[in-house]
């Protein structure tokens, strides 16, 4: 697999008119500092657009009275229509306006059959609050464009070999 500095080392090579760097990172050359920068740009641009590259899978167990969940490091957006009570066979609804929540949470006369859930801040909050242990998945677009030298997902480049 390509690193960034031999992507880099490719572009330049192929323009020719620029001494390439040996090295990226830590490199107080103006042409290796924008290298970065302009590859950074590319993999933030690249994370934007629906490609099937970054789609992930997540899983939630709840916890009997627990209301909120953390999401995966590298979320970036749910994919619509995708959160599903594997428990229970059933999807939950939502993404839930901020006004659709508020009647969830405080109008007592909405029955409460069916499992919504809200994204706020880096949690998914479940309504109504489980009493019991469930399975939940969904699918996400991820913010990562790029791995680390192990092949860890990352979400911009920080060394020459990721």
């Amino acid at each position: 697999m390509p690193t960034l500095l031999s992507m880099c080392t490719e572009v330049l090579d192929d323009i020719s008119s620029f001494v390439t760097p040996v090295y990226l990172f830590q490199n107080n050359d103006d042409t290796a500092k924008q290298l970065i920068a302009i590859a950074k740009k590319v993999g933030r641009e690249l994370v934007r657009q629906d490609w099937r590259w970054n789609e992930k899978e997540a899983t939630i167990t709840t916890v009997a009275s627990t209301e909120s969940y953390a999401l995966p490091s590298d979320f970036r957006c749910m994919i619509s229509e995708t959160m599903w009570n594997s428990t229970e066979e059933e999807p939950l609804y939502g993404q839930q306006t901020p006004t659709e929540w508020a009647v969830l949470k405080n109008y007592p006369i909405v029955t409460n059959d069916e499992y919504a859930f809200r994204i706020k801040g880096n949690l998914i909050y479940i309504n109504p609050i489980p009493n019991s242990v469930m399975t939940l998945k969904y699918d996400y677009r991820s913010n990562s464009y790029c791995t680390n030298s192990l092949g860890v997902a990352q979400s911009e480049w920080l060394a020459d070999n990721d």
